[in-house]
């Protein structure tokens, strides 16, 4: 992808990495009984979340640079 496609944003991570949080919430809402559990953990996913936007983007960007 990262050869590809050189127009690479920092939005584009975020919406994928929303996207693929938000689907293992509803994942987990079906899993577990109460959707509270399910919010608490995505709540303290957050700092993952952004720790995925900016490492995926960082890494595409250099290997763009190449």
């Amino acid at each position: 992808v990262a050869r590809h496609r050189a127009g690479v944003t920092l939005l584009s991570f975020a919406f994928a990495v929303l996207v693929s949080q938000v689907l293992g919430t509803l994942l987990a809402c079906m899993f577990f009984v109460e959707a509270s559990v399910a919010l608490r953990v995505f709540c303290t996913g957050i700092p993952g979340m952004l720790l995925q936007i900016l490492g995926g983007y960082t890494l595409i960007r250099a290997f763009n640079k190449r």
